[in-house]
C-alpha cells in the first residue's frame, strides 16, 4: 500500500518564557484534513527552547506519518518556529525526508481580514501549509 501525499504546515509561538504554543496542519492539496494545537513546556532557556521544539515536532509528525500512513512532501514552516528553532528545517528533511519551506510572512492581513498576530497558531500552520502548496 503507497502512503497518501500530503503537505504539512508548523506554526510556533512563545507564550510565555516557559512555554510555547505549537500548531500542525495537514493538506492534501485541496483541503487541510487534520489540525492540532499542543503547548510545551521548557527551562526558558534559548538553547532548550530550540531543542525541545525540533525533539517534540519530529517523533510527533513521524507518528502522525505513520499511523494515518501519509508521507509529507513539504512542509510550510512558520518564521517564528524558524526563529525558535532554527534546526528544524533541517531535521524534518534529514529524519523524515520532507522538503522544508521557510516562510517569512510579517504581520499581514490575511483573506478574511485578521492580523496573523491574531490568529491561533493551529490557523497560522494552515495558512503555511496552503502556502507551501503553492
Amino acid at each position: 500500500m503507497t502512503a497518501q501525499q500530503m503537505f504539512l504546515g508548523i506554526a510556533v509561538r512563545q507564550t510565555d518564557d516557559k512555554h510555547v504554543d505549537i500548531g500542525f496542519c495537514a493538506h492534501d492539496g485541496t483541503y487541510s484534513s487534520d489540525f492540532a494545537m499542543h503547548t510545551l513546556s521548557t527551562d526558558g532557556s534559548k538553547e532548550d527552547t530550540a531543542h525541545a521544539i525540533v525533539q517534540y515536532i519530529v517523533p510527533t509528525v513521524r507518528g502522525y506519518q505513520y499511523k494515518r500512513k501519509y508521507k509529507f512532501m513539504g512542509a510550510g514552516i512558520s518564521r517564528d518556529a524558524f526563529t525558535l528553532a532554527p534546526s528544524l528545517p533541517s531535521e524534518l528533511w534529514k529524519q523524515l525526508d520532507v522538503c522544508p519551506i521557510v516562510i517569512a510572512r510579517g504581520l499581514t492581513t490575511s483573506t478574511i481580514g485578521t492580523l496573523e498576530a491574531d490568529m491561533e497558531v493551529d490557523e497560522i500552520a494552515d495558512s503555511m501549509a496552503r502556502n507551501c502548496i503553492k
